[in-house]
């Protein structure tokens, strides 16, 4: 099993090292932060317009944090 400093060490052999990096973990991390909206689970005991509503909200979170993704990834924040 690889240690966390030889993934690193990997990780800036192939992606490069100050900004790029940081981009691609800002990004990636981003991405999961999206994964985990779109997985949360509906909590119980709403209205069907709650539900509803409570649907739109996570949908529209996902949405904003996949656009962000993909903006850090193509650009140089």
């Amino acid at each position: 099993m690889l240690t966390l400093a030889a993934l690193a060490a990997r990780a800036r052999t192939v992606l490069g090292s100050g900004p790029d990096l940081i981009r691609v973990i800002e990004a990636d991390t981003i991405r999961s932060a999206a994964r985990l909206a779109r997985a949360e689970q509906r909590p119980a005991g709403l209205s069907r317009v709650e539900a509803a509503a409570w649907r739109m909200a996570r949908d529209q979170i996902v949405a904003a944090l996949e656009a962000e993704s993909v903006r850090r990834a193509a650009s140089g924040c």
